[in-house]
């Protein structure tokens, strides 16, 4: 059976098709109409079995019901990208559901990327609100855009900004279990080290020592021969960057894995995921936004890893 159009009813009811789109997407104040004119248009959508387009009414009123979730897509490491979007995506999903928003997921490969997408869905008012990942210290940009078009939107990550809204994951419990490890296995020093591709695309290591100061630690500072320190290798690609590109021993490195990724050496710290709970976190913080007009008081939110969060394989 043919969808009953606004055109459909305003034969019906004798009206132009201007008239009736007004009454039915609510745009008051565009044509003039009478009261009973309104109530005849809407009693024969009702029995004509009308079901209004939700994006035409949102943007008639100002209040788009698609989100984007703007996400970095990296084919480097496809198979934990993978994980990563199989549980960011629904997650996010169902959590706007529950407050009538829908998701379009918009994927990136590089900062220009993320800011051409966002850019062109925003100013086309085509989106309501975005939630986004970030390119380590490349998320000034695109915050910068965001705070000027005003529109609710909340990143995924830690922004030093406290101003920004943001969900990101507290991994005090997870440092704890690595400096335990380290000691008790005879380790003097430990740091921690993340494998991130350059403007280059080839994988660039960021050092940060386990210690309460968290500082970064400049490669050439580091001794890759000395057999007294363990690399916390986050990540697949980050434990094979040591190894193959540093000549790191694979008894010298602990890798932090994703509790659902097939692990193929050890040891290794398995975790479960954290993204799931990112995701409906950071929609909380978003919706919140959408439906005060204003952004929360409490911009920052946590997600903690916990003890039963964490898992050791050797």
């Amino acid at each position: 059976m043919r969808r009953t159009t606004a055109k459909d009813i305003a034969v019906r009811c004798g009206v132009s098709r201007a008239v009736a789109s007004a009454i039915l997407v609510g745009a008051k104040g565009t044509v003039r109409y009478s009261k009973e004119m309104e109530k005849r248009v809407l009693r024969t959508a009702e029995k004509m079995n009308y079901v209004p387009n939700r994006l035409a009414v949102a943007m008639k009123s100002g209040k788009i019901p698609l989100v984007a979730f703007c996400l970095h897509v990296d084919y480097f490491l496809i198979e934990e990208m993978n994980l990563y979007l199989h549980d960011m995506l629904p997650a996010g999903a169902l959590e706007l559901q529950k407050t009538d928003h829908e998701m379009i997921f918009v994927p990136y490969v590089d900062q220009e990327e993320q800011l051409r997408r966002i850019r062109g869905l925003v100013n086309g008012g085509l989106v309501g609100g975005v939630i986004s990942n970030f390119i380590p210290h490349k998320e000034k940009t695109v915050i910068s855009f965001l705070e000027k078009s005003k529109i609710p939107f909340v990143m995924l990550g830690n922004v030093p900004d406290t101003s920004v809204p943001c969900v990101h994951v507290d991994t005090t419990v997870l440092e704890q279990a690595l400096r335990d490890f380290a000691r008790d296995n005879g380790f003097q020093d430990m740091f921690k080290v993340l494998a991130v591709k350059n403007e280059k695309n080839t994988l660039e290591p960021e050092y940060a020592s386990l210690d309460s100061s968290h500082a970064t630690i400049a490669e050439k500072d580091i001794n890759f021969a000395n057999n007294r320190i363990l690399f916390a290798a986050f990540g697949e690609a980050t434990t094979q960057f040591l190894m193959n590109e540093r000549q790191v021993p694979r008894s010298n490195i602990i890798s932090i894995e994703n509790k659902h990724l097939m692990i193929r050496s050890s040891p290794s710290l398995c975790v479960r995921s954290t993204v799931g709970r990112m995701a409906a976190l950071a929609v909380d913080l978003l919706v919140e936004w959408v439906q005060t007009g204003r952004p929360p008081a409490e911009s920052h939110r946590v997600v903690e890893v916990e003890k039963h969060d964490i898992e050791l394989i050797m």
